[in-house]
Order: structure tokens, then C-alpha cells, then sequence
């Protein structure tokens, strides 16, 4: 497993340099100049050329790419235009809420997608199979922002239970930082739900097919033996790559949830930026996201091998 683990790290490296280029390039096309954003709009021209000389925008792009890289070799992410800061502190700052929301909606969306996919899988083509299918079409269909909406006015406003906007820290006690969380995590779990109830049920239609299924079951090994030991297991695999799926798009799709309950996570701080101009911000945050990406990918492929050590890769 080290040796998979080391050699699917080394192919990463190639994957980041890759992404930092495109990174690079993507925000070079984009409208505006950092120059003028940091000098305001009434600034003279000579006073605009004078920060752009500072920043290095007036050389060549090979130039600028290549100083770009040895800015990231010292850790260096750059700094935000708007708040003067380090981009990597920043991005720090706001981790912990994005995290947070990650880890509550992930808790609530795979045991549940899990269950009512092995549940539909186990009931196919009957009332139940039907149900849950159509529930799941219903999560994946309906917009994130109206179901927010939705909840805020019932949860919020008509019951009183939760918050409908802001953000609590861990410090301030377990409830009410879970308060904060748990209506835009549900909200945000919704979709995700219904994606991976339908992963698992395609899944485990296909083992229970198997004939090591109908051994077991001709063993007279009990059905919840045989189908949430033995079948459930083998089906792991396009489980968890869903699951992978699902953890990327939690830390980096959260921008409409963020926003819409104000929660000062990741997604609302690149938002604000790209509406600003921070340029340095976008293009940072871009970059960490995708080294993210990069390494939850690495964490699934390591799993693999710990569910199924028939899976090697060479």
C-alpha cells in the first residue's frame, strides 16, 4: 500500500504543474488589470504604469509564469489586492467554515445515500425501488437555492429552531456551532443524496447478480449477512469514488450555500473576490482547490486498495 500510495503521489506532481500553468493562463484572460484595481480609478496613467512595473505586468508572460513559480516554490500564493494580505493565510482563515459545512453535509449524505440505495437495489422494481428512485431524481432536479429558501422560511422563520444566517466556530460551544451548520448542510446533502443513492443501487445490482450472492444465499446465510456483508463490500468500489466525487464537490461547490446562509466560508471569499477584481485571490484560491482536489483523489485510490487488495496499481 505505501508503494501505491508513493507512486500515485509522484504521478500528482505532474498534475499540480499542469494546474498551476492553466491556473496561470485562465486568469491572464480574464477582464480588468490588478494594476488599476490597486491604484483606484481616478489614478493618473503614470501612477497605474508605476504599479504595474511593480507587480512585473508589464514583462512577458513566460516571465511572469516563471516568477509565478518561484513565488510557489517559497509558499508564496501571493497577496490579496483588497485585504493586503497573504492569499495562503486568508484561504487558511476561511478552511475551518468550508471544512465544517463538508464534514456535516458528508455525515448526513453517505449513510443515508448508502441505505437508500442498497434499500432500492435489495427492493428492484417494486414500490419501494420506485419511491426512492423518484425521491432521489427529486434531490438531484431541484435547485440548491430554493430548497435553502424553502427551509430558511420553515425551519427559521416559522419554527425557530435554527438560525437562517451566520456562522458559530467550534469554540463557542458544540451546539452552537452545529446550529450554524446543520440547515446548510442538509440543504447542501440534498443533491448530493440523490447522487449517490443512484450510484450504490446501480452498483449493487450488479453484485447481486453475482453468483458468490446466490452461494451465500443457497448456504442459508441470512439476507442481511449476504447483503450487507458480502454484497454491499464488492460494491464498494464505485461507492467510494462517488464519495470522492461528492467530498470535491462539497469543498468547492458550496459558493450558492455559503452566500445564501452567510457563512464566511471558501466559496463566498472567492465570490467576493472574483465581483472585486482580487485577482491574486481567485487565482490562489483556484490553485489550492485543485491541489485539493488532487489530494482527495490520492486518499480514494489509497482506500481502493484497502477494500479490495486484488486492486494493484503497477
Amino acid at each position: 500500500m505505501l508503494r501505491n500510495a508513493t507512486l500515485k503521489l509522484v504521478q500528482a506532481v505532474p498534475v499540480i504543474v499542469i494546474l498551476v500553468v492553466l491556473t496561470f493562463l485562465l486568469m491572464q484572460l480574464l477582464p480588468g488589470d490588478p494594476a488599476v484595481v490597486i491604484a483606484g480609478p481616478e489614478a493618473s496613467a503614470a501612477a497605474v504604469d508605476a504599479i504595474r512595473a511593480r507587480l512585473g505586468l508589464d514583462q512577458p508572460i513566460w516571465w511572469q509564469l516563471t516568477s509565478y513559480f518561484m513565488h510557489l516554490l517559497q509558499g508564496d500564493f501571493g497577496t490579496s489586492l483588497i485585504l493586503n494580505e497573504p492569499v495562503f493565510n486568508a484561504f487558511l482563515l476561511r478552511l475551518p467554515v468550508t471544512a465544517s459545512l463538508a464534514l456535516v453535509s458528508m455525515i448526513i449524505t453517505v449513510p443515508v445515500g448508502v441505505a437508500l440505495g442498497t434499500l432500492a437495489a435489495y427492493c428492484h422494481n417494486r414500490r419501494s425501488d420506485v419511491a426512492i428512485m423518484i425521491v432521489a431524481l427529486l434531490g438531484v432536479s431541484v435547485p440548491g437555492f430554493w430548497i435553502g429558501i424553502l427551509s430558511v422560511v420553515l425551519f427559521s422563520v416559522k419554527l425557530g429552531w435554527l438560525p437562517s444566517a451566520g456562522y458559530s466556530p467550534l469554540s463557542d460551544g458544540a451546539w452552537a456551532w452545529l446550529s450554524t451548520l446543520v440547515q446548510p448542510a442538509m440543504v447542501l446533502a440534498l443533491f448530493q443524496i440523490g447522487y449517490l443513492a443512484r450510484v450504490t443501487r446501480s452498483a449493487m445490482l450488479d453484485v447481486l447478480d453475482q453468483d458468490f450472492v446466490r452461494t451465500a444465499r443457497a448456504k442459508g446465510m441470512s439476507e442481511w449477512s449476504t447483503v450487507g456483508k458480502h454484497a454491499l463490500r464488492n460494491a464498494l468500489i464505485q461507492v467510494v469514488t462517488a464519495t470522492g466525487v461528492i467530498l470535491s464537490l462539497l469543498v468547492g461547490g458550496a459558493v450558492v450555500i455559503e452566500q445564501m446562509f452567510a457563512l464566511p466560508g471558501i466559496g463566498r471569499f472567492v465570490l467576493d473576490a472574483i465581483l472585486r477584481r482580487d485577482y491574486p485571490v481567485v487565482q490562489g484560491s483556484m490553485l489550492l482547490l485543485g491541489i485539493a482536489f488532487v489530494l482527495i483523489n490520492l486518499i480514494v485510490d489509497i482506500i481502493y486498495t484497502w477494500i479490495d487488495p486484488r486492486i494493484r496499481y503497477d
